[in-house]
């Protein structure tokens, strides 16, 4: 018998290594691309939370301004923060067309007609007492655009006290009567 058949084998084969190499390349081509994924998400988070943050910081401002007693004006304001498109708009607020376009009084109506008259959008003529405000956050990422949307509802005491005054005026009896 010669030496060499004796001997154990002391190494790998080049096929043993080339099938190692080739696992190995696969692994880390999942990897990478599962580290990228999470990098991606990871930035499409911290955008969606900045836009989130300047959505809330707008309607912030408006509350601070309506403690203040200066209701927020209607229409639509629009500013540029870094990347993003900040857009405030203040309208009306529409209660779905269950309220009349107009105050009337309805005695069938499931509203009592002070609620009609302070609800109504034109109740006083063109000052609005219930006011919608939509604000939103835009931005461009690849190839599309994303948003980000926050509402909040006011309403205007301020506007309605002369309505609240008047509509408490009607309702109080007038002295002298009584209920028996």
């Amino acid at each position: 018998m010669k030496r060499a058949d004796r001997l154990p084998r002391a190494g790998f084969t080049l096929l043993e290594v080339m099938a190692a190499v080739a696992v190995l390349g696969l692994v880390y081509v999942v990897v990478a691309r599962v580290a990228i994924q999470g990098l991606l998400i990871e930035g499409d988070a911290s955008r969606m939370l900045r836009a989130s943050l300047l959505a809330d910081r707008a309607l912030a401002d408006l509350e601070l301004e309506m403690a203040g007693g200066a209701a927020p004006r209607v229409g639509e304001t629009e500013t540029q923060e870094e990347d993003f498109t900040v857009v405030v708009e203040v309208r009306p607020f529409d209660v779905g067309g269950i309220l009349p376009e107009e105050a009337e009084v309805d005695p069938h109506s499931a509203f009592p007609p002070s609620t009609l008259q302070l609800l109504s959008p034109t109740a006083r003529g063109n000052v609005p007492t219930l006011l919608s405000i939509v604000a939103r956050v835009s931005w461009v990422e690849g190839v599309s655009e994303r948003e980000v949307t926050r509402t909040s509802f006011v309403f205007d005491a301020e506007a309605a006290a002369p309505m609240l005054e008047g509509i408490a005026e009607l309702e109080e009896e007038p002295e002298g009567e009584e209920t028996q």
